[in-house]
């Protein structure tokens, strides 16, 4: 299992933690007839979870804690986490046993896996999609994909890329005449505008859940950054995509 890394200023601020930690509990003399105190457990979770750290687990609840001899024996549970593949990372439960030496060091004792595992997939954004109102272009990953040519695609990208969220959805649009969608002369068709950016783009196929119509044909919902798992839920063609935005 690898160790996991941190950056050095929390490495640092870690470490000095450890250190204090490991001082007041030095300093409190603890002896074996002595309960522990509030501040003694939480000087010990501090020196605990460093340990645990390097180990790439994380602590959930310390348990059955106890002194003996000037020494804190206990139980820590904890998740353990694994990275596979790159991207898939494999969680388990465990319970492991420990005492402190006569410094307060951390000393793991055993080490049982408990009864949960999981795997977690990362969810990096791979592509994202943004429209500029000012020069009226779409873009992917800063690639330019689409210029709009009517100005019902300019309305509707506009309108639609001012709402919040990674997932846009507008209903409501006033037409290049100032119609409003209540209006019998409303000429907004959004899957036409759809139909038009996905030809005029050459966009793959495989991205087409991206951009979808409801509200029938007056709404329109844009999916503005696509992640690892869209990808695998979609069965997005990778090389395919950026085989297509590299050429343009």
């Amino acid at each position: 299992m690898t160790s996991t890394k941190q950056d050095p200023l929390a490495e640092y601020q870690s470490r000095v933690e450890y250190l204090e930690a490991q001082g007041r509990l030095m300093e409190r003399h603890l002896q074996s007839e002595s309960p522990l105190s509030a501040e003694d457990v939480a000087d010990l979770g501090i020196i605990i979870k460093r340990a645990l750290v390097a180990n790439d687990y994380t602590l959930n609840e310390l348990e059955d804690l106890r002194l003996k001899k000037g020494r804190i024996y206990g139980r820590a549970n904890v998740t353990s986490t694994k990275t596979n593949d790159g991207d898939m990372t494999r969680h388990h439960t465990a319970a492991i046993s420990f005492h402190t030496d006569y410094a307060y060091s951390v000393v793991f004792d055993d080490h049982k896996i408990g009864g949960d595992e999981w795997v977690t997939i990362s969810n990096n954004t791979i592509y994202t999609l943004t429209y500029s109102a000012a020069k009226q272009r779409l873009y992917m990953n800063n690639v330019e994909i689409y210029r709009t040519k009517a100005s019902n695609a300019d309305l509707v990208l506009r309108t639609t890329f001012k709402a919040a969220g990674v997932v846009k959805e507008c209903a409501e649009f006033v037409d290049k005449y100032g119609h409003t969608r209540n209006d019998a002369n409303y000429s907004i068709k959004t899957k036409q505008v759809i139909s038009n950016i996905k030809k005029l783009s050459e966009m793959p196929d495989c991205l087409d859940f991206i951009f979808s119509s409801f509200d029938d044909n007056k709404g329109m919902k844009i999916i503005t950054k696509i992640t690892e798992q869209d990808i695998i839920e979609n069965k997005v063609d990778v090389e395919l995509v950026d085989s297509w935005l590299a050429s343009k």
